[in-house]
């Protein structure tokens, strides 16, 4: 029996998934009478201990020939008042006035046209853009960037509301370094009602290997207006994907594009039921624009495919031809190396790499090998299986995404079950501090449950496990690689990242034997089958 029975009588009465019980606790925690999954009660007490200390001082500007830092671009089709009036409140409301708003009505409802037309009128910044409601709201937005005059270009969801805080902090950080092209910041969901913010969605710095997959950057997407021009703007087919679409083709022009993220929540998205980012047709526009940006740099590849269960999320296969010297020095014992390079070579197809495996027999001979290997070459430091054969063929095709230096797969216990290593970061808190593993002992099957997202989507980390290493050129300090467990990406030129589509699980072979038996691991105050270890060696 629960040891809460009032809340055992409501779950029987009112079950989570019917209307009713929905309804009822949403009330239930706005009024605070629950407290939600521990997620959100850690957010509602960031928002309440944290947020309001973590924003900038307001900047002054100066108005240089009456051009806005910023052109805001609001697309409405039919746009309920209480989605507009919030909206337009939280930009009036901006501590950063520097800034044009500008509002392009698609409507084909005329009284919904005459609202947002009023609405309009209530700042001499806003400038109202009727669009032909017969060409789409896209269309629409391509005509009213025609009108934008502002450096950067800000997209805000007819829906949708910014912080009051969130120009101004996107000001600041163009201020500090004029250069910047793109920025974006970490969002929310705000509820339908506008009441409660949840499912907060706290990024990372950027990393194009995880862009690869999803548009993570999505709000609040800031981006300067020549390069949205050099793309022609919009294409109004890429219907509920035609930010990801914008972005891509703008990373695929041939210039650097300087990214900056803002680790603060500035954008609440709307729950609106509606919403077309997720239909089948914005999926597939999605996995189109994916396929295009890598034809675009040049990357040859198998294609892409959509991720079961995360409509919207893609999983690319580029490939590159390439000779690949797969180095092995899992032990100092020459039979047990050449034991493991038999067992990975029967677990290895490769139409684009041509393989070959060479087995080291100490450091000193692994040093040796490195020297003279092929400008693709793969270390296996740990001995490891990898869960499907064509890993060699997504690991080197990895390596030809623009600025990556070094690859390494995820990898998992024996039984798959837990994660050994998915990368390595440093807390952006303590810039000196060491390198640590990321998502180490996570349950691999847990990946809605992380605040950080899933361990089997690529990411750029900032440093890689030696356990399995791909490297597209030669390493500088062979010796530092050879007897340290890990790559510091700060010593490497270029991107370093874990490429999730392949996945090795961690293989305990028994070599030297001892006062404990050599399958035996001990950890945590008890004595384990290393196949059952969630930490593994590497």
């Amino acid at each position: 029996m629960s040891r809460n029975p009032v809340k055992a009588l409501a779950r029987t009465l009112l079950p989570a998934e019917s209307p009713t019980g929905t309804a009822v606790r949403k009330i239930a925690l706005r009024q605070g009478w629950i407290c939600g999954n521990p997620h959100q009660q850690g957010y509602l007490r960031y928002i309440a201990a944290v947020e309001p200390y973590v924003f900038y001082p307001p900047l002054k500007t100066s108005h240089i020939e009456e051009i806005p830092l910023f052109s805001v671009i609001i697309a409405c089709f039919n746009t309920p008042d209480r989605y507009l009036q919030p909206l337009l409140d939280s930009l009036h409301s901006q501590s950063f006035t520097d800034w044009e708003v500008i509002v392009v009505d698609a409507s084909t409802d005329e009284d919904a046209s005459a609202r947002i037309l009023a609405r309009s009128r209530d700042d001499d910044r806003c400038v109202y853009v009727r669009a032909d409601k017969n060409r789409g709201v896209l269309d629409g937005t391509n005509h009213g960037l025609q009108h934008a005059r502002g450096k950067y270009v800000v997209f805000v969801g007819q829906c949708d509301t910014l912080s009051l805080h969130a120009l101004n902090e996107m000001a600041i950080a163009i201020e500090d370094n004029p250069s910047i092209d793109i920025l974006y910041s970490d969002e929310d969901q705000l509820s339908e009602d506008g009441r409660t913010r949840q499912t907060p969605v706290f990024k990372p710095a950027w990393s194009p290997h995880l862009f690869f997959h999803f548009n993570y950057t999505n709000h609040l997407s800031v981006i300067r207006r020549e390069l949205v021009e050099a793309v022609d703007g919009i294409r109004p087919s890429f219907t509920g994907a035609w930010d990801y679409d914008l972005l891509l083709r703008i990373h695929g022009l041939n210039r650097e594009i300087r990214v900056h993220h803002i680790p603060k929540v500035l954008y609440h998205s709307r729950m609106v039921h509606d919403s077309p980012g997720r239909s089948a047709d914005a999926v597939e526009s999605g996995r189109v624009a994916v396929n295009e940006y890598m034809a675009c740099v040049g990357l040859e590849g198998g294609g892409v495919e959509n991720i079961a269960g995360h409509p919207g999320w893609y999983r690319p296969h580029p490939r590159r031809k390439a000779a690949v010297d797969v180095v092995i020095w899992v032990s100092d014992n020459p039979r047990l190396n050449s034991h493991y390079a038999r067992l990975l070579e029967s677990r290895t197809e490769s139409s684009w790499a041509v393989p070959r495996f060479i087995c080291a027999e100490s450091q000193t001979s692994a040093k040796d090998i490195l020297r003279t290997v092929s400008e693709t070459f793969i270390l296996i430091r740990q001995p490891v299986l990898p869960t499907y054969l064509w890993w060699l063929d997504e690991l080197v095709g990895a390596t030809a995404l623009p600025g990556t230096a070094m690859v390494a797969p995820l990898i998992t216990s024996l039984t798959g079950e837990t994660v050994v290593c998915a990368g390595m970061v440093r807390d952006p808190a303590k810039p000196t501090s060491e390198l640590m593993r990321l998502y180490k002992g996570a349950l691999t099957n847990s990946d809605s449950e992380d605040i950080i997202g899933p361990a089997s989507i690529s990411r750029t980390v900032d440093g890689l496990s030696t356990a399995v290493l791909v490297s597209r050129g030669p390493i500088a300090d062979i010796d530092t690689v050879l007897a340290g467990e890990y790559v510091d990406g700060s010593s490497v030129d270029g991107l370093l990242a874990v490429w999730a589509n392949v996945e090795c699980r961690v293989l305990p072979l028994p070599d030297r034997d001892g006062a404990l038996n050599a399958n035996i691991a001990i950890g945590e105050g008890e004595t384990v089958l290393r196949c059952a270890s969630k930490g593994g060696e590497l």
